[in-house]
């Protein structure tokens, strides 16, 4: 078990700026989606050589674009000519804070350094073994009420046990977890090596046993969650509302 954390300084400029490209056969949302699992702040879309329509490249950035409008801890640069067919296209996807479009890759970054929230963030990697359930749930109450957050420890802990126990159940696999805090949001990110995505699926005890509520709680606590195509594996995120009284505690 291994324990990481990082200061709520704002983003680290000198962090390395991953970018995607929108080479032919590309999957240009997993391939987003697949940078923004490795927890970086800043990403880089470089749509300027792509040979991509603009409806191509509206069709693949929603989700992000979705994604970015729950979760204010990231930013994506889309670089793209000026009047171009695609950057009007996206330019209603937009958001001032989290997705910008620009004609470099250094205007784009400039952008969202200046603009994106403090950011707090905490790490912990985790065996392949039961126990790392409930290693998973002391890892998050105590990052929540070191940020006083205690009113998000009951939900909070409760998603990461279940989504941890998948992991390690169904993947076999050893599992980190993240949890960030930004602009009144909390992000958790479980990331495993097994395949497959994840869905909501009702709870019919078996054989008597307690258990399995699989990700219905997950839906039911979370302002939103999804999957990420990560290198080898996936990572599932949960974001949380901070409660507006706490956003400055």
């Amino acid at each position: 078990m291994g324990l990481r954390e990082h200061p709520g300084d704002g983003v680290d400029g000198g962090a390395r700026t991953p970018t995607v490209n929108g080479r032919a056969g590309s999957d240009l949302g997993a391939d987003l989606f697949g940078t923004l699992a490795d927890g970086v702040q800043v990403a880089v879309c470089d749509l300027r050589t792509a040979q991509v329509s603009a409806a191509y490249a509206v069709e693949m950035l929603s989700p992000v674009a979705r994604y970015l409008g729950d979760w204010p801890g990231a930013g994506v640069a889309v670089v793209c000519p000026a009047n171009s067919e695609i950057r009007s296209a996206l330019r209603s996807m937009t958001r001032p804070h989290t997705l910008v479009l620009s004609e470099s890759a250094d205007e784009g970054m400039d952008q969202l350094h200046s603009r994106l929230p403090p950011l707090q963030r905490t790490e912990l990697h985790l065996a392949a073994q039961l126990t790392s359930s409930r290693a998973s749930r002391l890892f998050v109450t105590r990052a929540l009420l070191d940020w006083h957050l205690t009113s998000l420890v009951a939900k909070a802990s409760l998603v990461v046990s279940e989504l941890v126990t998948n992991a390690v159940v169904h993947a076999a696999s050893a599992v980190d977890v993240t949890l960030s805090r930004a602009d009144g949001r909390v992000q958790m990110l479980v990331r495993d090596q097994g395949a497959g995505h994840p869905k909501p699926r009702s709870y019919e005890p078996e054989n008597g046993v307690v258990g399995g509520r699989g990700l219905l709680l997950v839906n039911a606590a979370a302002r939103a969650w999804g999957v990420f195509p990560a290198s080898g594996g996936k990572a599932v995120w949960v974001v949380f509302d901070v409660p507006s009284r706490l956003n400055d505690a």
